[in-house]
């Protein structure tokens, strides 16, 4: 019942685009024990090839992908927390020559942001790309984040693992070089100045954010995340 209203909700809050398919649950046919809900019929995101031979532009898929989530997150506060290849579907376009759709499924994981938080995280968004380390500690406090010592550099280095590494790097997602770089060096500032509350959001969008780069390298997405994050971002809070 509760993954029924998820997708109800997430549904209506994307009803505006026209490249997301989120199946349609009939309530009637539905019970504590069965869900039943349109079917999909789509190809499975992780399996390139297949999308290949269907003339689908995979890098446009990935470029819908983010923003999508984009949307979800920064913009409605209401996002699909579990996003791995196998409750993301790539759907041909019944016009011939317009984008793929991406179908989503499996409502059992989702979150919804309270406004505050979300602003807090355009807020903090904004200082990242902007480097401005008071703002990054000022924001992540306020957020809930806490270390042992209260410090900027562990605050700018914690966001510049959350994001910053990633979006100066020219980068569509963060490769394993990339990853290993970013652990050895947040670890080395953890080590002296430890994390001592982490608000439990932060840690289910990061995991989101880990799933759709792995889904971009898949898709040898092309996006310039900068470019895809900028129209989200409160101008004010640069």
């Amino acid at each position: 019942v509760h993954e029924g209203q998820a997708a109800e909700r997430v549904a209506a809050l994307l009803a505006d685009r026209d490249d997301v398919v989120i199946p349609r649950i009939y309530w009637d046919r539905s019970s504590k024990r069965v869900l039943t809900m349109d079917y999909i019929d789509g190809i499975k995101i992780s399996d390139v090839e297949a999308q290949r031979a269907a003339g689908i532009n995979t890098p446009a898929v990935a470029d819908t992908l983010i923003d999508l989530f984009n949307t979800m997150i920064l913009e409605r506060g209401m996002f699909h927390a579990d996003p791995h290849p196998g409750n993301l579907f790539v759907v041909p376009n019944e016009v011939e020559g317009e984008p793929a759709r991406i179908g989503l499924v499996d409502f059992g994981l989702t979150k919804t942001l309270p406004d505050e938080f979300r602003e807090q995280l355009i807020v903090l968004t904004s200082a990242i790309v902007s480097e401005q380390p008071e703002a990054i500690t000022g924001t992540m406090e306020e957020m809930g984040f806490r270390t042992r010592e209260r410090d900027d550099e562990t605050y700018t280095a914690l966001g510049e693992a959350f994001l910053g590494d990633v979006l100066r790097s020219g980068k569509s997602y963060a490769d394993q070089e990339m990853v290993a770089e970013i652990n050895e060096r947040l670890g080395s500032v953890l080590r002296s100045n430890p994390l001592v509350d982490v608000p439990g959001d932060v840690i289910l969008i990061a995991r989101v954010m880990g799933l759709l780069s792995g889904l971009g390298k898949m898709l040898e997405s092309e996006t310039d995340l900068l470019d895809a994050l900028m129209p989200f971002l409160d101008p004010d809070a640069e």
